[in-house]
Protein backbone atom coordinates (compact mmCIF):
# COMPACT_ATOMS: atom_id res chain seq x y z
CA UNK A 1 0.00 0.00 0.00
CA UNK A 2 1.63 3.24 -1.49
CA UNK A 3 1.18 6.31 0.68
CA UNK A 4 1.60 10.17 0.49
CA UNK A 5 0.71 12.94 2.81
CA UNK A 6 -1.57 15.67 2.20
CA UNK A 7 -0.44 19.18 1.60
CA UNK A 8 -2.15 21.55 4.74
CA UNK A 9 -3.66 24.92 3.78
CA UNK A 10 -3.13 26.88 6.73
CA UNK A 11 -4.03 30.47 6.90
CA UNK A 12 -1.71 33.31 8.64
CA UNK A 13 -4.12 34.98 11.23
CA UNK A 14 -2.79 37.61 13.36
CA UNK A 15 -1.92 35.09 16.05
CA UNK A 16 0.99 34.26 13.48
CA UNK A 17 1.86 36.88 11.42
CA UNK A 18 3.35 40.50 12.74
CA UNK A 19 2.86 43.92 10.89
CA UNK A 20 5.04 42.71 8.17
CA UNK A 21 3.56 39.86 7.15
CA UNK A 22 5.94 37.48 8.45
CA UNK A 23 4.77 34.31 10.04
CA UNK A 24 5.99 33.36 13.45
CA UNK A 25 7.21 29.90 12.69
CA UNK A 26 7.85 28.92 16.44
CA UNK A 27 4.54 29.58 17.24
CA UNK A 28 3.06 27.59 14.52
CA UNK A 29 5.41 24.51 15.76
CA UNK A 30 4.24 25.04 19.47
CA UNK A 31 0.54 24.95 17.83
CA UNK A 32 1.67 22.01 16.45
CA UNK A 33 2.85 20.66 19.54
CA UNK A 34 0.62 21.15 21.50
CA UNK A 35 -2.05 19.60 19.47
CA UNK A 36 -0.03 16.36 19.18
CA UNK A 37 -0.14 16.60 22.91
CA UNK A 38 -3.96 16.21 23.37
CA UNK A 39 -4.75 12.27 22.93
CA UNK A 40 -1.69 11.44 25.56
CA UNK A 41 -3.49 14.42 28.03
CA UNK A 42 -6.91 12.27 27.22
CA UNK A 43 -5.17 9.05 27.74
CA UNK A 44 -3.46 10.26 31.34
CA UNK A 45 -6.48 12.08 32.36
CA UNK A 46 -9.27 9.18 32.01
CA UNK A 47 -6.36 7.27 33.64
CA UNK A 48 -5.92 9.46 36.69
CA UNK A 49 -9.78 9.97 37.43
CA UNK A 50 -9.74 6.33 37.32
CA UNK A 51 -6.99 5.50 39.70
CA UNK A 52 -7.65 8.43 42.08
CA UNK A 53 -11.31 9.21 41.73
CA UNK A 54 -11.26 12.41 40.67
CA UNK A 55 -12.43 14.89 38.06
CA UNK A 56 -10.25 15.28 35.28
CA UNK A 57 -9.96 15.94 31.65
CA UNK A 58 -7.96 16.82 28.73
CA UNK A 59 -9.00 20.17 28.92
CA UNK A 60 -8.86 21.14 32.83
CA UNK A 61 -5.40 18.58 32.94
CA UNK A 62 -2.81 21.25 34.49
CA UNK A 63 -5.81 23.04 36.29
CA UNK A 64 -6.53 20.38 38.24
CA UNK A 65 -2.77 19.30 38.62
CA UNK A 66 -1.61 22.57 39.32
CA UNK A 67 -1.57 22.37 43.13
CA UNK A 68 0.04 19.85 43.49
CA UNK A 69 -1.92 17.68 45.29
CA UNK A 70 -2.91 15.02 43.28
CA UNK A 71 0.53 14.20 42.08
CA UNK A 72 1.42 13.76 45.61
CA UNK A 73 -2.07 11.11 46.14
CA UNK A 74 -0.71 9.11 43.09
CA UNK A 75 3.06 9.14 44.38
CA UNK A 76 1.45 7.70 48.31
CA UNK A 77 -0.55 5.39 45.91
CA UNK A 78 2.46 4.07 44.01
CA UNK A 79 4.45 3.69 46.95
CA UNK A 80 2.17 2.11 49.50
CA UNK A 81 1.34 -0.71 46.12
CA UNK A 82 4.88 -1.01 45.76
CA UNK A 83 4.96 -1.99 49.33
CA UNK A 84 2.16 -4.46 49.01
CA UNK A 85 3.22 -5.86 46.00
CA UNK A 86 6.61 -6.84 47.26
CA UNK A 87 6.94 -5.98 51.03
CA UNK A 88 10.84 -4.88 50.14
CA UNK A 89 12.48 -2.93 52.58
CA UNK A 90 13.41 -0.79 50.03
CA UNK A 91 10.28 0.77 49.45
CA UNK A 92 10.43 1.55 53.35
CA UNK A 93 13.60 2.96 52.86
CA UNK A 94 12.18 6.20 50.64
CA UNK A 95 10.28 8.77 52.52
CA UNK A 96 6.76 9.20 51.39
CA UNK A 97 5.84 12.76 50.42
CA UNK A 98 4.36 14.85 52.61
CA UNK A 99 1.74 17.43 51.00
CA UNK A 100 -1.07 20.66 51.93
CA UNK A 101 -4.01 19.14 50.89
CA UNK A 102 -5.74 22.51 50.64
CA UNK A 103 -2.85 23.99 48.59
CA UNK A 104 -4.30 26.58 46.30
CA UNK A 105 -3.30 27.25 42.93
CA UNK A 106 -0.81 29.87 42.03
CA UNK A 107 0.85 29.63 45.52
CA UNK A 108 3.53 29.12 47.63
CA UNK A 109 2.31 25.77 48.72
CA UNK A 110 1.65 25.00 45.06
CA UNK A 111 5.15 24.80 44.73
CA UNK A 112 6.38 23.14 47.89
CA UNK A 113 3.79 20.38 47.13
CA UNK A 114 5.06 19.84 43.49
CA UNK A 115 8.78 19.95 45.18
CA UNK A 116 8.40 17.33 47.35
CA UNK A 117 6.24 15.39 44.53
CA UNK A 118 9.58 15.91 42.42
CA UNK A 119 12.14 15.19 45.27
CA UNK A 120 9.97 11.73 46.15
CA UNK A 121 10.69 11.31 42.27
CA UNK A 122 14.11 11.58 42.54
CA UNK A 123 14.59 9.25 45.40
CA UNK A 124 12.00 6.53 43.57
CA UNK A 125 14.58 6.10 40.77
CA UNK A 126 12.65 8.29 37.90
CA UNK A 127 14.79 9.69 35.76
CA UNK A 128 16.26 13.28 35.44
CA UNK A 129 14.71 13.52 31.63
CA UNK A 130 11.55 11.97 32.93
CA UNK A 131 11.32 15.44 35.44
CA UNK A 132 9.67 18.69 35.05
CA UNK A 133 10.34 21.93 37.34
CA UNK A 134 7.87 22.80 40.09
CA UNK A 135 7.26 26.38 38.46
CA UNK A 136 6.71 24.16 34.84
CA UNK A 137 3.59 22.55 36.71
CA UNK A 138 2.47 25.49 38.89
CA UNK A 139 2.52 28.28 35.97
CA UNK A 140 2.01 25.87 32.98
CA UNK A 141 4.61 26.15 31.54
CA UNK A 142 6.24 22.44 30.85
CA UNK A 143 3.09 20.24 29.55
CA UNK A 144 5.48 18.06 27.60
CA UNK A 145 7.61 16.86 30.51
CA UNK A 146 4.40 16.66 33.06
CA UNK A 147 2.97 14.30 30.83
CA UNK A 148 6.40 12.54 30.06
CA UNK A 149 6.70 12.32 33.97
CA UNK A 150 3.15 11.19 34.89
CA UNK A 151 3.49 8.37 31.98
CA UNK A 152 6.75 6.93 33.86
CA UNK A 153 4.80 6.88 36.58
CA UNK A 154 2.18 4.75 35.29
CA UNK A 155 4.84 2.54 33.99
CA UNK A 156 5.84 2.18 37.30
CA UNK A 157 2.68 1.49 39.12
CA UNK A 158 1.83 -1.01 36.26
CA UNK A 159 4.34 -3.04 37.72
CA UNK A 160 2.34 -2.91 40.82
CA UNK A 161 -0.63 -3.82 40.41
CA UNK A 162 -2.11 -0.54 38.60
CA UNK A 163 -3.98 -0.69 35.69
CA UNK A 164 -2.19 1.29 33.40
CA UNK A 165 -3.20 3.78 30.31
CA UNK A 166 -3.48 2.84 27.31
CA UNK A 167 -0.44 3.89 26.01
CA UNK A 168 1.17 1.97 28.68
CA UNK A 169 -1.11 -1.49 27.63
CA UNK A 170 0.09 -0.65 23.89
CA UNK A 171 4.03 -0.89 25.09
CA UNK A 172 3.62 -3.81 27.15
CA UNK A 173 1.48 -5.44 24.05
CA UNK A 174 4.91 -4.04 21.90
CA UNK A 175 7.68 -5.30 23.75
CA UNK A 176 5.64 -9.31 24.39
CA UNK A 177 4.95 -9.24 20.61
CA UNK A 178 8.96 -8.15 20.26
CA UNK A 179 10.37 -10.79 22.06
CA UNK A 180 8.45 -13.42 20.70
CA UNK A 181 9.10 -12.74 16.37
CA UNK A 182 13.00 -12.31 16.25
CA UNK A 183 13.53 -9.78 13.84
CA UNK A 184 15.67 -9.90 10.59
CA UNK A 185 15.25 -6.19 9.20
CA UNK A 186 17.74 -5.56 6.63
CA UNK A 187 17.89 -1.89 5.27
CA UNK A 188 14.97 -0.84 2.73
CA UNK A 189 15.16 1.78 0.24
CA UNK A 190 12.30 4.23 1.18
CA UNK A 191 11.23 4.35 -2.84
CA UNK A 192 10.05 0.59 -2.60
CA UNK A 193 6.78 -0.56 -1.65
CA UNK A 194 7.37 -3.09 1.03
CA UNK A 195 4.94 -6.36 -0.16
CA UNK A 196 2.83 -7.10 2.89
CA UNK A 197 3.93 -10.04 4.95
CA UNK A 198 7.34 -9.80 2.89
CA UNK A 199 9.37 -9.86 6.11
CA UNK A 200 7.86 -13.41 7.55
CA UNK A 201 9.96 -16.35 8.11
CA UNK A 202 8.19 -18.60 5.39
CA UNK A 203 6.65 -18.47 1.92
CA UNK A 204 3.61 -19.66 3.25
CA UNK A 205 3.43 -17.39 5.85
CA UNK A 206 4.52 -14.27 3.31
CA UNK A 207 1.05 -15.40 1.47
CA UNK A 208 -1.24 -14.97 4.22
CA UNK A 209 -2.31 -11.12 4.07
CA UNK A 210 -3.20 -9.42 7.36
CA UNK A 211 -7.31 -8.75 8.34
CA UNK A 212 -7.98 -5.06 7.21
CA UNK A 213 -8.80 -3.50 10.60
CA UNK A 214 -9.74 -0.38 11.85
CA UNK A 215 -6.00 0.64 12.89
CA UNK A 216 -5.10 -0.68 9.33
CA UNK A 217 -7.95 1.53 7.59
CA UNK A 218 -6.96 4.70 9.44
CA UNK A 219 -2.85 4.91 8.25
CA UNK A 220 -4.53 3.79 4.59
CA UNK A 221 -6.32 7.41 5.08
CA UNK A 222 -3.59 8.93 5.69
CA UNK A 223 -1.28 7.68 3.03
CA UNK A 224 -4.02 7.94 0.25
CA UNK A 225 -4.91 11.75 1.29
CA UNK A 226 -2.09 12.56 -1.93
CA UNK A 227 -0.85 11.13 -4.71
CA UNK A 228 2.27 13.32 -5.73
CA UNK A 229 5.57 11.41 -6.85
CA UNK A 230 8.53 11.07 -4.30
CA UNK A 231 5.66 10.59 -1.36
CA UNK A 232 6.91 8.78 1.59
CA UNK A 233 6.09 5.67 1.16
CA UNK A 234 4.00 3.98 3.94
CA UNK A 235 3.34 -0.54 4.47
CA UNK A 236 1.98 -2.68 6.52
CA UNK A 237 4.16 -5.47 7.63
CA UNK A 238 2.28 -6.62 10.12
CA UNK A 239 -1.34 -5.76 12.05
CA UNK A 240 0.21 -2.40 14.33
CA UNK A 241 3.69 -2.72 12.04
CA UNK A 242 4.52 -0.68 9.53
CA UNK A 243 7.47 0.54 6.96
CA UNK A 244 7.44 4.91 6.91
CA UNK A 245 10.06 5.25 4.62
CA UNK A 246 12.38 2.52 5.48
CA UNK A 247 11.84 2.81 9.23
CA UNK A 248 10.31 0.41 11.02
CA UNK A 249 7.54 1.75 13.39
CA UNK A 250 4.71 0.61 15.94
CA UNK A 251 1.51 2.16 15.30
CA UNK A 252 -1.53 2.15 17.43
CA UNK A 253 -5.70 3.20 17.39
CA UNK A 254 -5.74 5.11 20.93
CA UNK A 255 -9.59 5.52 22.10
CA UNK A 256 -10.63 4.50 18.62
CA UNK A 257 -9.59 7.98 17.16
CA UNK A 258 -5.77 8.93 17.52
CA UNK A 259 -3.43 7.05 15.61
CA UNK A 260 0.08 6.90 17.71
CA UNK A 261 3.35 6.10 16.86
CA UNK A 262 5.86 4.30 19.28
CA UNK A 263 9.48 6.57 19.04
CA UNK A 264 11.95 5.75 20.92
CA UNK A 265 10.87 5.43 24.59
CA UNK A 266 7.55 7.30 24.06
CA UNK A 267 4.46 8.35 21.71
CA UNK A 268 4.01 10.54 18.91
CA UNK A 269 0.58 11.34 16.74
CA UNK A 270 1.37 9.38 13.33
CA UNK A 271 0.10 13.12 11.44
CA UNK A 272 3.33 15.08 14.16
CA UNK A 273 5.56 12.26 13.18
CA UNK A 274 5.43 12.17 9.41
CA UNK A 275 5.72 16.21 9.39
CA UNK A 276 8.86 15.48 10.32
CA UNK A 277 9.85 12.31 8.67
CA UNK A 278 8.42 13.32 5.73
CA UNK A 279 11.04 15.00 3.23
CA UNK A 280 8.26 15.70 0.69
CA UNK A 281 5.64 17.01 2.91
CA UNK A 282 5.21 20.77 3.44
CA UNK A 283 3.14 23.01 5.28
CA UNK A 284 1.68 25.89 2.99
CA UNK A 285 1.13 29.45 4.69
CA UNK A 286 -1.64 31.37 2.81
CA UNK A 287 -1.42 34.86 3.57
CA UNK A 288 -3.83 37.67 3.24
CA UNK A 289 -2.34 39.16 -0.19
CA UNK A 290 -3.09 35.54 -1.71
CA UNK A 291 0.35 35.11 -1.81
CA UNK A 292 1.88 31.45 -0.32
CA UNK A 293 4.43 30.40 1.14
CA UNK A 294 6.17 26.79 1.59
CA UNK A 295 8.38 25.35 4.29
CA UNK A 296 8.98 22.09 4.21
CA UNK A 297 8.39 19.69 6.90
CA UNK A 298 12.49 18.67 7.43
CA UNK A 299 13.34 22.19 8.74
CA UNK A 300 10.52 23.15 11.26
CA UNK A 301 11.50 23.29 14.94
CA UNK A 302 11.20 19.51 16.09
Amino acid sequence: MEGAIQRQDIDVDDTLADDSGSVDFQLLAHEEQTKALIPLKEDLADWLAKTLNIDINADNFLDVLDNGVYICQLAQLLQRKSQESTGSMECFRVKGVRFRENAKSGTWFARDNTANFLTWCRAWGVKEECLFESEGLVLHKQERSVILCLLELARLGSKYGIEPPGLVKFENEIEEEESIIPQFITPINKHVLIEEGALLPSPAAKRRRPKTSKLHLEVERFAQKCTCPGCLQISRISEGKYNVGGKIVFIRLLKGKHLMVRVGGGWDTFEHFLSRHDPCRVLEFKREDGKFLFIQGKYKSP
